[in-house]
């Protein structure tokens, strides 16, 4: 098992409170970590001349900013809300693209759909 699949693991794996909390945090710290490639990206464009520096930097950052967002957000909130049944995963996947650590935390934070069934019957 890597390092990928025991993040989606602890992210299905609770629920409550003080998962929101953590994993909402987490992510802010995961997602701030994530984009040092793209911030090192507008210094290795300022050798580029000044007409070419300013989309190169503007397109490094993005292609960064995509790739942490899609691989650090939108795979593990899908992955994660599909195991705990809590509907369309693609629709979790792309809330998590667009608001990132605020639907990661979401996700960690709702019960399996399991157990909120089991409740709801008794």
């Amino acid at each position: 098992m890597d390092y990928y699949d025991k993040y989606i693991d602890a992210l299905s794996t609770e629920h409550g409170v003080w998962a929101f909390l953590k994993w909402f945090f987490l992510g802010v710290i995961i997602q701030i970590v994530g984009m040092a490639p793209g911030m090192l990206a507008f210094v290795l464009v300022a050798v580029l001349p000044k007409e070419t520096a300013g989309p190169a930097a503007s397109i490094a950052f993005l292609a960064v900013f995509f790739v942490v967002r899609y691989f650090l957000f939108a795979v593990p909130s899908a992955r994660a809300a599909g195991r705990k049944g809590l509907g369309s995963a693609w629709v979790w996947g792309g809330g998590a693209f667009i608001f990132g650590p605020f639907v990661l935390a979401l996700v960690a934070a709702l019960s399996p759909k399991s157990a909120i069934d089991g409740q709801i019957g008794q």
